[in-house]
């Protein structure tokens, strides 16, 4: 039987979560590799304890470096942006039951919500229809009417139904909902060779757009899938979130400078 424990100690900024059926997932490329030391460093301090097991799918696993994390060797077929999700997930130990998929540029920047992600946790673990939670208020749903403190069902008023930000997973739903994009993608792309249409697919952002709100739905009940309540419309009403990171460190190839002030403030510049 899994022992879920949740203990916050504000003035230690302990956050205590033995689950060992709920996975971290990076993936990442070696063009990206010189982010992860800071990614899990920051995850150190202020998801301090943290016991959830956490994972890097990548194809050049020998050029990572040392860290705190199981690595997941994927195979030059798996190497795209879906495709390697996909096979990271699907390579993950049988009794993991629920993944929170993270890009290496989302760097976490306040003190996690333990009591939150417990009970969002438990929420799922009573309720077997809910296939997703999202963290992040970006955006927050369109509905303010709660399920549980905090939270509200998506709903057709939703804009985007599937996004890159934090969402806590029931897995086999993830996978489904990626492979579904992927076979979209293809059947869009037919005249274009497998490596330029995948990127052509990433670029305009099919699995968020319009054609992958088509598939979310065909897929999913929106009742089955539940987001965490904006507080507010102003711009760091993010931060009230369970989860709370600044993403994209890196656009178009350049690292931003608020990132860097980060990780300036935190030591972790080299």
């Amino acid at each position: 039987m899994l022992i879920s424990i949740s203990y916050l100690n504000t003035y230690y900024n302990i956050i205590i979560m033995y689950r060992k059926d709920v996975a971290y997932v990076v993936n990442s490329t070696p063009k990206y590799y010189y982010l992860l030391k800071a990614h899990f460093a920051l995850i150190e301090t202020y998801a301090k304890g943290l016991a959830w097991p956490m994972f890097i799918g990548s194809e050049a696993p020998e050029l990572l470096g040392d860290l705190d994390a199981t690595i997941i060797k994927l195979g030059a077929a798996d190497a795209g942006f879906w495709e390697s999700r996909v096979a990271t997930v699907e390579a993950l130990p049988a009794y993991i039951k629920y993944v929170l998929p993270m890009q290496e540029d989302f760097l976490l920047e306040r003190k996690v919500d333990g009591d939150e992600l417990e009970a969002v946790l438990e929420y799922m673990d009573m309720n077997p229809l809910t296939q997703s939670a999202r963290l992040m208020p970006c955006p927050g749903p369109a509905s303010s009417v709660e399920v549980l403190r905090g939270w509200s069902k998506l709903s057709e008023q939703d804009l985007y139904l599937f996004v890159f930000q934090a969402t806590l997973w029931r897995r086999s739903a993830y996978v489904s909902y990626l492979k579904a994009v992927i076979e979209m993608a293809k059947k869009m792309y037919l005249d274009l060779d497998e490596p330029t249409w995948s990127k052509v697919a990433v670029n305009e952002n099919l699995a968020e757009n319009a054609n992958g709100r088509k598939i979310f739905m065909r897929l999913f009940n929106l009742n089955d899938h539940i987001a965490w309540i904006r507080s507010s419309p102003r711009p760091n009403a993010v931060y009230d979130s369970i989860w709370p990171y600044r993403p994209t460190a890196v656009v178009k190839g350049v690292f931003q400078p608020w990132a860097k002030e980060i990780l300036f403030r935190e030591s972790l510049l080299e």
